[in-house]
């Protein structure tokens, strides 16, 4: 080998080093700062179609538990004979009910919120930054695994633990947001 090639080879090795430790290019580093960008928009657009159409977004209500039922019926409105269809009959089968879960972002702490579930209306309730949680039944025949709730809330911002959370904005006093639910067979002929 000739000492020229010897020391282009040396040149084109330390060239190479050089780039292989240096740090990644810039279209890397944008291509992920776009997608991160992306990503959050995406999240932050569900809670924002959610509050503005009821129509845009769905969230999942969560079903209240046989062990929590004495619970949940202790946040409802009626009669001992309207709550009556909440409880097992000697079918062994009881009309479903739903929790929600309702806070306050700080600010608006000790408002006043009532929620609509299909016929029903919750009674007033006070909320604020700790979760308040509150059984409803299901806004539409349960079969149907889909309905609307509306949340008359005085201009407060609140949260809604659903599945994604709603997010209501302080603007007016009642806002309407779909929901659906997982359907179970078991005592489909009373819970329709």
């Amino acid at each position: 080998m000739r000492n020229s090639d010897i020391s282009t080879q040396g040149n084109t090795t330390r060239a190479s080093d050089h780039h292989a430790t240096r740090m990644p290019g810039l279209l890397p580093a944008a291509v992920v700062s776009i997608l991160a960008a992306g990503v959050t928009l995406a999240w932050l657009m569900t809670g924002a179609t959610a509050e503005g159409n009821a129509s845009a977004a769905t969230s999942d209500l969560a079903p209240v538990a046989e062990r929590d039922l004495e619970d949940a019926l202790g946040t409802m409105a009626g009669s001992p004979a309207y709550l009556a269809q909440y409880r097992k009959g000697a079918d062994g089968c009881a009309v479903p009910l739903a929790w929600v879960a309702v806070s306050s972002p700080g600010a608006a702490s000790n408002a006043m919120v009532r929620i609509k579930s299909g016929g029903y209306f919750s009674p007033e309730f006070r909320i604020s930054e700790v979760p308040v949680r509150v059984a409803i039944p299901y806004p539409a025949p349960y079969d149907s695994g889909h309905g609307t709730l509306t949340v008359m809330h005085g201009g407060s911002d609140l949260l809604l633990t659903l599945r994604p959370a709603w997010h209501i904005g302080g603007q007016g006093n009642m806002a309407s947001h779909r929901v659906a639910w997982p359907v179970s067979k078991q005592c489909a002929a009373k819970n329709g």
